[in-house]
């Protein structure tokens, strides 16, 4: 079975989104210090392509859940000059290598 190269970078995205957002998200920690769980679904999507039908999916699912808030990522509030390898990769469209 053939499997779309682009369906794999866009589920390592979320992926790395999620440990991106964890790691860079020091507001929702500091409102969050009793260790609970923070309900709030991160995801990035940078070089204003359409969404694939796959992650449309995925992100009707997450309205679903009850409780939880959707964060996106992109080129209108991810903070590059903090992370000048994602700006660089950013300049050259590996939109894959912007959200590491």
């Amino acid at each position: 079975m053939f499997v779309n190269l682009t369906m794999y970078i866009d589920i390592i995205r979320l992926a790395i989104l999620y440990w991106f957002s964890t790691k860079s998200n020091e507001k929702e920690y500091e409102k969050n210090k009793e260790g609970s769980i923070q309900k709030v679904i991160y995801f990035v999507w940078f070089g204003n392509n359409p969404y694939p039908t796959k992650i449309e999916e995925c992100m009707k699912s997450w309205e679903k859940l009850e409780g939880y808030t959707l964060k996106k990522w992109d080129e209108s509030n991810f903070p590059f000059e903090k992370y000048p390898f994602a700006k660089k990769a950013y300049e050259n469209k590996k939109w894959a290598f912007v959200s590491m």
